[in-house]
């Protein structure tokens, strides 16, 4: 009788742990998901709200690989080691890279690896998980840039006249052609015609916009002009790092909520620094800088 006693409590008491575990969980999936960064951009961002709302869809896009948006076009999907994602495309006449949060149990290897490793394209030293991550899809991100950029400059050269092709074609084949229905640009076929393409957006959200900053600092190291918005994002290098960050992506915003703790690691006693452009969704808008 006391063993079933005893049994019973014993089933209760792990119930009730579980119980209290889930609660603790589902808060914290609350307070970090999108929908609730969505909420408080509405709430209280209010410049720069068309950039980072094309930021917040494409973050979900990145989170659901076989959706599809008419929207976007010229994509790409990008997959790397234990379980990296990255979704590459033209959104709204706006070429941009997105990668995904943690998705997968492979990813979690990547978020423990907190040590650190020194950058191979400049000074400081960054997270060596997500170092490995964001390696493991570099090529194809800089391949896929590069054709785009390859895209955009050689129609230029094909809409060059050639006067001898002009002169040979007959007048009276012109008056009597068909008049074409006039057309109008797409943002796209725009930039095309002008020889120039929009900053590319880098984004992600969680261990998704770790990765986004160090693609963000990769690219514009290659000598490309990008805008990092991110949601969530956890520390990501040294003091050094950090710097070397802000002087070369000047076009960058880090957003978070204060109840979210993945902004708060890894820790500043790790050796750890927040970029100067992380904001914390309060009212007004703060920097958080450690």
């Amino acid at each position: 009788m006391i063993r079933a006693v005893v049994t019973l409590v014993a089933v209760a008491c792990v119930a009730y742990a579980c119980q209290a575990v889930f609660r603790v969980l589902h808060n914290l999936h609350d307070t970090h998901s999108l929908d609730r960064y969505e909420a408080d951009i509405a709430a209280y961002l209010y410049q720069d709200r068309e950039i980072v709302g094309q930021a917040l869809k494409l973050c979900r896009l990145a989170y659901a690989p076989l959706n599809q948006d008419e929207a976007v076009t010229c994509e790409r999907h990008v997959h790397g080691a234990d379980g990296t994602y990255a979704r590459c495309g033209i959104f709204k006449g706006r070429p941009f890279v997105s990668f995904a949060g943690t998705h997968d149990v492979r990813n979690l290897r990547t978020n423990v690896l907190m040590t650190q490793v020194p950058w191979d394209d400049g000074p400081g030293k960054v997270h060596a998980g997500f170092d490995a991550a964001y390696a493991s899809v570099r090529q194809e991100i800089r391949d896929w840039c590069e054709a785009l950029r390859e895209t955009v400059e050689q129609p230029v050269a094909e809409h060059v006249a050639d006067p001898e092709e002009e002169q040979a074609v007959d007048t009276e084949e012109k008056l009597v052609a068909e008049p074409k229905e006039e057309q109008v640009a797409t943002p796209v076929e725009q930039s095309v015609v002008r020889n120039e393409m929009p900053a590319l957006l880098v984004t992600g959200h969680s261990m998704g916009s770790a990765l986004a900053q160090i693609c963000a600092l990769d690219l514009a190291r290659q000598g490309r002009e990008v805008i990092n918005v991110t949601f969530a994002a956890p520390r990501v290098g040294d003091e050094a790092w950090a710097q070397g960050f802000d002087t070369a992506v000047p076009r960058a915003m880090h957003l978070h909520v204060p109840s979210d703790p993945i902004s708060h690691i890894p820790l500043v006693s790790q050796g750890y620094r927040h970029t100067r452009r992380h904001l914390v969704l309060a009212r007004p808008c703060t920097r958080l800088r450690a």
